[in-house]
C-alpha cells in the first residue's frame, strides 16, 4: 500500500469526494503524493512547492480538481490535479 510513496510519516490525507479512489497524502518532509488508484500506488506531485512540510490538505467542494496544501511553515499552495503544479498563495 505505499508503493511510491517514500515518506511513511502521513500529517495529512484527503480523498476525491466524487472519485473516492483519489487520494493525496501530505507529509512531514516529502511534499504531496497522489494516488489514483485507492492508495496502491502513489506518485509526488510538488512541482511549484517551496516547502515540503505539509501539515493540512483540502479539495475544494465546487472543484475537486482543486487541492489546497497548507505547511508547517504557515505557506499555502494551490494546485490543479491536471497539471500537478502548486501556486503560493500564502508565504512566510
Amino acid at each position: 500500500m505505499n508503493n511510491g510513496l517514500t515518506d511513511r510519516y502521513i500529517s495529512a490525507l484527503a480523498i476525491d469526494p466524487h472519485t473516492p479512489a483519489t487520494l493525496y497524502a501530505g507529509t512531514s518532509s516529502s511534499g504531496v503524493f497522489m494516488s489514483v488508484n485507492g492508495g496502491e500506488t502513489w506518485s509526488a506531485i510538488n512541482s511549484g512547492l517551496t516547502e515540503t512540510n505539509m501539515s493540512a490538505l483540502a479539495i475544494d467542494p465546487q472543484t475537486p480538481s482543486t487541492l489546497y496544501a497548507g505547511t508547517t511553515g504557515g505557506a499555502v499552495f494551490k494546485g490543479q490535479r491536471l497539471n500537478s503544479l502548486f501556486l503560493p498563495m500564502i508565504v512566510r
